[in-house]
């Protein structure tokens, strides 16, 4: 029974998943790549401007397009 937990548990982390979560922080993305402050979406947030939460969401994640496997044709 356990190796069988222990594998259905690996097999859901290694999908992605799209939660509630996710729609939050792309919005968050989407503001600051719209040009809004950062100051002015942590406040929409309701996220402390000095939050270290808010600053995770500020890291850019590369696109796609800019992955690095792209140029050995790996990248999707």
């Amino acid at each position: 029974m356990k190796a069988w937990r222990t594998t259905r548990r690996a097999a859901r982390a290694a999908r992605r998943r799209i939660t509630g979560h996710s729609m939050r922080r792309g919005c968050i993305q989407a503001m600051l790549d719209a040009g809004n402050p950062a100051e002015v979406v942590a406040v929409h947030s309701r996220h402390s401007p000095r939050s270290t939460a808010f600053d995770a969401y500020r890291k850019k994640k590369l696109s796609w397009s800019e992955s690095p496997t792209a140029a050995r044709g790996l990248a999707a």
